[in-house]
């Protein structure tokens, strides 16, 4: 998108590396029915799933898609994947079927990142390193659970994969994929919406300082990929419009939940032992002389001012969240390890993940301080999004793996790369 990468052939697949890709995804369905699904209840809808499902209900017999807390994307997938199923499938296990394929699709997508990002970088992408990527995604044990939940994880993770290939490749037909992707994925996680005008802002300012580029020229596509990303959001906000006379992505009720988890996201970090424990297997700690000096404010501009005046604590808390974002033990967002094994394979991946975040850091460091202006790349322009990405959610909000599941994906080309 905003480097001219070199040209080098696309690495397409061996025969070899495609009998692996379909071991491995048979691997990861086998690991579902005779691992998970056999050791847990039957599946039942709660908490956010329920809601998820009452809403496609609502869509499928109301054709009402105003929700003032929910966005659109989630619930209208889970109505069209029941109209799919055409009542010969029961409806949930057929969601779940179309999650673990848009799964293995997001670990296929998660090699052609890596060879779009290959040619950035004019390296050899073995056919290793593309196996390497495919078994690291399609076997992870965060990614997989989260495409046996209904929630909106694991079509997130897709949709941002899906974004950041077509971001990266030189292909004018990806851009508007690219568009349409982070259009759905903002009508999913509404959290894209300022987070992708925010990482506009910030690669915008990377590009202007770091290398040259000229903007006129690439004007006419960038006006498409808006025109596109923002037709998608269309119905989202003209349905808030109607109901509440604003623009807005989401309804008042969701202004007061995130104001509310601002606050509590500012004192609360969780961590994890190396032992999950059934009766506590998610310790959240609470930083009390932050907790007393900020659970009394009612203004957000006060709010701001107390996060300023104890910018120690803010980074601290920061660094504890980051931290903690990469840590679960568990199979999935509502289910508890009964583990006792001091190294659980959850909390093994959550050590990679992590691994490779801190790599990335470094990466992106060395580039802000090189002194040449066009070390700027898709390459950076990939680590960006995932550090950012990471951080926000860091600093907004109380860390829980499910959240920085979308960039696993890229974090693992990153690392691998």
């Amino acid at each position: 998108m905003f480097i001219t990468t070199v040209n080098r052939p696309i690495s397409s697949p061996s025969r070899l590396a495609l009998t692996v890709y379909f071991f491995l995804a048979v691997v990861s369905w086998a690991f579902y029915n005779y691992f998970i699904k056999f050791n847990i209840p039957k599946y039942r809808l709660i908490f956010d799933a329920d809601v998820y499902s009452q809403l496609s209900f609502l869509i499928e017999n109301k054709g009402n898609i105003y929700r003032p807390l929910r966005t659109y994307g989630y619930p209208l997938f889970l109505f069209l994947a029941r109209f799919l199923s055409f009542n010969v499938f029961p409806w949930i296990d057929w969601v779940l079927k179309i999650q673990w394929a848009l799964h293995t699709t997001t670990a296929a997508l998660a090699v052609g990142l890596g060879n779009n990002l290959a040619r950035t970088l004019s390296c050899n992408f073995s056919k290793f390193r593309q196996i390497a990527i495919f078994a690291l995604v399609q076997l992870n044990l965060l990614l997989l659970p989260l495409a046996f939940e209904v929630l909106t994880d694991s079509l997130s993770v897709f949709l941002i994969t899906l974004f950041l290939w077509g971001m990266t490749s030189t292909n004018e037909n990806a851009k508007s994929i690219m568009a349409v992707a982070a259009g759905i994925a903002t009508v999913t996680r509404p959290f894209y919406g300022p987070f992708f005008f925010l990482y506009g802002v910030v690669l915008l300012g990377f590009v202007i300082i770091r290398r040259r580029v000229d903007l006129k020229k690439s004007g006419g596509r960038y006006f498409k990929i808006a025109v596109i990303y923002f037709l998608i959001l269309v119905p989202q906000v003209l349905t808030i419009y109607i109901h509440e006379n604003r623009l807005a992505l989401t309804g008042r009720e969701a202004d007061d939940w995130k104001k509310i988890h601002l606050k509590e996201g500012m004192y609360t970090y969780k961590y994890e032992t190396l032992v999950a424990r059934q009766e506590d297997p998610r310790l959240n700690y609470i930083n009390i002389n932050r907790y007393n000096l900020l659970h009394g404010v009612t203004k957000q501009s006060d709010l701001y001012r107390l996060i300023l005046e104890d910018w120690l604590g803010t980074i601290k808390m920061i660094t504890f969240k980051t931290v903690g974002l990469f840590q679960s033990f568990d199979w999935s967002v509502y289910r508890i390890s009964n583990s006792l094994r001091p190294l659980h394979p959850v909390f093994l991946f959550g050590g990679i993940h992590f691994f490779f975040f801190v790599f990335s850091c470094i990466e992106v460091l060395k580039m802000i301080f090189n002194k040449n202006k066009n070390c700027f790349s898709n390459w950076m322009a990939v680590q960006i999004f995932c550090i950012l990405h990471v951080l926000v959610y860091a600093i907004l909000t109380v860390p829980e793996s499910g959240f920085i599941a979308p960039v696993i994906p890229a974090i693992i080309v990153i690392g691998v790369l």
